[in-house]
């Protein structure tokens, strides 16, 4: 389920949302989880002198970002049902497939069966 990154992200929280849970422990799992996915592939790829040295360039420039934004939704969280919610849900999941989708109907349409 995790692919290329090993992050596993629209399975989970479209299985997660589905349950009957409050939002905030939903929440707290599915970052619990994607961080310790992530130590746990940073660890892999350190282990394996594999680390490439743009990563650090993008770490210091993503960083910022999430902490600024996991701040302010912390302190004014979005004012969304659990139906919105997982609307919300439902549109990422289905625009993930179809990025990920269009690219080989497309490439099957134009190249055609072989």
């Amino acid at each position: 389920m995790g692919g290329l990154f090993s992050t596993a992200g629209p399975p989970l929280v479209f299985q997660f949302y589905r349950q009957p849970l409050p939002h905030r422990v939903v929440r707290e799992t599915l970052a619990a989880i994607f961080s310790l996915n992530s130590l746990f592939r940073l660890g892999l790829v350190a282990t394996r002198n594999d680390w490439q040295p743009h990563a650090l360039l993008w770490v210091s420039a993503g960083l910022p970002a999430v902490l600024v934004s996991t701040y302010l939704t912390r302190r004014w969280p979005p004012a969304l049902s659990a139906q919105t919610l997982r609307f919300a849900a439902f549109v990422l999941l289905v625009l993930s497939g179809a990025s990920l989708a269009t690219p080989v109907a497309l490439e099957f349409v134009v190249v055609g069966v072989k």
